[in-house]
């Protein structure tokens, strides 16, 4: 007997999860990946969600950071049968059930922007490309991890240069005295998720008229549609009229990234149809727990429990 169909989106800073029951839709959230193993991750939400053992649960898991074939959904699923549940456990990286959140199966190609970034391109039973997604110190080009660094690091330029700007402002509000922002960089790093949440003060800025906040989104939106235009080369759907997204917390800064993002893709890959996303990465992951292996996605994708 098939019970409930859970999907369960983990970040780098937070997760999230979404009961698909029509009758009763909740949805709780939790620790990222870097605060707690995945596993664990995964046990707490689903007892949130489902406390009392019952029937055989499907679970769509979209996990920043995956690993293929590495015995994650294996993991996942030996520690819900140790809490009491059986499941069966689909698990993908995060830009695949971004991707099919927002396009489905359709041929097409997606760019997720939050803390991280990733760009997917598909096109079922033919082709799979991933671009980005290296995390902070490796990639994420144009995800709010970069967007904060870029802001400290143009906020010091222009302290440095002796001007007066609302950044600067901003980065004395957040960070404190400048001067000394060095020394305590080195003796207290913060982390990951910290200097990503600087992107909200920065996007807040922008909308209010701040030059260099604005440049950095648009550099941001520039950065985003060079990953999505690698994608679809890669994936040979760069001359087809495919349908194409940005998704995530940076898109949801609105025209201000969206605007240049689109004037960004369009010379890189003019056939392309840009879209607004069906559905959120929740809504992929509760796709994804009802999905064939298709050979075409699987090193993005395994399960547990079959």
């Amino acid at each position: 007997m098939s019970g409930p169909t859970i999907g369960i989106d983990i970040g780098q800073s937070g997760s999230r999860a979404r009961s698909a029951d029509p009758a009763a839709p909740r949805e709780v959230s939790g620790p990222g990946y870097w605060s707690a193993p995945a596993a664990g991750i995964v046990r707490d939400l689903v007892l949130a969600l489902a406390p009392a053992p019952g029937a055989r649960l499907r679970l769509g898991v979209g996990l920043s950071g995956y690993e293929a074939q590495a015995g994650q959904a294996r993991a996942m699923g030996e520690a819900l049968e140790q809490a009491g549940h059986a499941a069966r456990v689909a698990l993908a990286d995060d830009g695949l059930t971004a991707y099919l959140g927002a396009l489905g199966l359709a041929a097409g190609g997606m760019v997720a922007a939050g803390t991280g970034s990733v760009a997917l391109a598909l096109d079922p039973g033919a082709g799979l490309a991933r671009v980005d997604g290296w995390g902070a110190e490796l990639g994420d080009h144009g995800s709010g991890y970069w967007i904060g660094r870029e802001a400290i690091r143009r906020g010091l330029r222009l302290y440095d240069e002796g001007r007066q700007d609302g950044l600067v402002s901003r980065l004395i509000a957040h960070w404190g005295p400048l001067d000394t922002i060095a020394a305590r960089w080195r003796t207290h790093r913060p982390g990951i998720e910290e200097i990503a949440a600087f992107a909200r003060p920065v996007i807040a800025l922008a909308h209010d008229g701040n030059a260099a906040s604005r440049a950095i989104l648009e550099d941001a939106a520039r950065q985003l549609a060079g990953s999505l235009a690698m994608a679809l080369r890669r994936a040979g759907l760069a001359e087809r009229p495919v349908p194409v997204t940005g998704l995530g917390g940076i898109f949801a800064a609105g025209e201000i990234v969206s605007a240049p993002f689109a004037a960004a893709l369009l010379p890189l890959v003019p056939a392309a149809r840009h879209t607004a996303p069906q559905g959120d990465p929740l809504a992929g992951c509760i796709r994804l727990a009802g999905l064939a292996p298709d050979p075409v996605l699987r090193p993005l994708f395994e399960t547990y429990g079959d």
